[in-house]
């Protein structure tokens, strides 16, 4: 069975992240990039727009509990996926692909917020997201 420990990992190589740095620590609470334990109360793991700068919010940081109880609950998720049939699968996806196209707004402000990306770029960005999903379904078999 994965650890939080294996997760960071997984989200964290030593290698580097392709963009000229080392990876950063995924965002577990009472574990230090070596894995070891650390002894305080769980971090807060703050919101920043890269573009501003401003500090728009913050949260708790998932101590390695909260790792493993997502852990398990997507592995459920899995299991009840891999139930459905691929009909029913489609269904599912095109009724995430209308959500997508509903809450544009939301979710481009969200990304301006989050990422620092322009309004265009962030609509781009859930285009192309949609776009994939009809290009994925149309070739589903059915």
């Amino acid at each position: 069975m994965t650890t939080g420990t294996d997760l960071l990992e997984i989200v964290s190589p030593t290698n580097g992240n392709g963009h000229g740095e080392m990876a950063k620590t995924a965002p577990v609470a009472g574990i230090e990039g070596n894995g070891a334990s650390k002894l305080t109360s769980p971090d807060m793991l703050k919101f920043i727009n890269p573009a501003s700068g401003n500090n728009f919010g913050e949260l708790p940081m998932a101590t390695p509990a909260d790792v493993e109880q997502a852990m398990e609950e997507m592995r459920t998720a899995a299991r009840i996926w891999a139930r459905k049939d691929v009909a029913a699968r489609v269904a599912v996806l095109r009724k995430f692909q209308k959500l997508l196209i509903d809450s544009m707004d939301e979710i481009t402000d969200v990304i301006n917020q989050d990422c620092g990306k322009s309004r265009q770029d962030a609509m781009i960005e859930v285009f192309i997201t949609v776009d994939m999903l009809d290009s994925y379904l149309q070739h589903a078999k059915h």
